[in-house]
């Protein structure tokens, strides 16, 4: 599920920050095969790196964060899409494709939550970053939106009745959306 905020990037060391960019979380999920893909970045104005994603992953179901608005966004709920990045969705996602809006889990309930499957630190997937949730905010960590729509698929997947067999038993990949061709 792709989660965005707003980022301004500066398009050169003379001029202010004027051009705004957005920061997407994505995971993708292999039910069958227990694969999870993620990662978090930075798009350009076109969300050409999403817009990539869609193409090469083409998913068969999305889900989205039920707010629209960033003014109800709190620590809890700090994830949104712009009304751009839904409109690019509409159009960009194949039409058999269902969409479900669903409340996205912050960064610390999600790797409370992964803790409790992954009782033992030598048994947490390498591929996923870990993150000191005392001695970090939520919102200004590198891996809050990875960790926010990695929580949106588990959460869906316990709705599924389908958490315990695939998480602890998953294979985790974090890609670089830089290195994708």
């Amino acid at each position: 599920p792709p989660i965005e905020e707003p980022v301004q990037v500066p398009t050169n060391t003379n001029t202010p920050m004027v051009n705004v960019h957005h920061r997407y979380g994505v995971c993708f999920v292999d039910t069958a095969t227990g694969h999870f893909k993620f990662s978090e970045f930075t798009d350009d104005e076109q969300s050409s790196y999403l817009r990539t994603l869609l193409v090469q992953f083409k998913p068969k179901e999305v889900l989205l964060p039920v707010s629209n608005d960033a003014e109800e966004n709190t620590e809890e709920n700090a994830v949104f899409l712009s009304t751009k990045t839904r409109r690019l969705l509409k159009t960009e996602l194949q039409t058999d494709v269902t969409v479900q809006n669903i409340t996205f889990p912050s960064l610390k309930e999600t790797i409370s939550q992964l803790k409790s499957i992954f009782v033992e630190e030598k048994n947490w997937p390498r591929a996923l970053p870990l993150v000191d949730t005392e001695e970090t905010d939520s919102n200004s960590s590198n891996y809050h939106l990875l960790y926010s729509a990695l929580g949106g698929i588990f959460d869906y997947l316990k709705r599924l009745l389908i958490l315990k067999e695939i998480v602890p038993t998953g294979i985790y990949h974090y890609f670089n959306i830089n290195s994708m061709g």
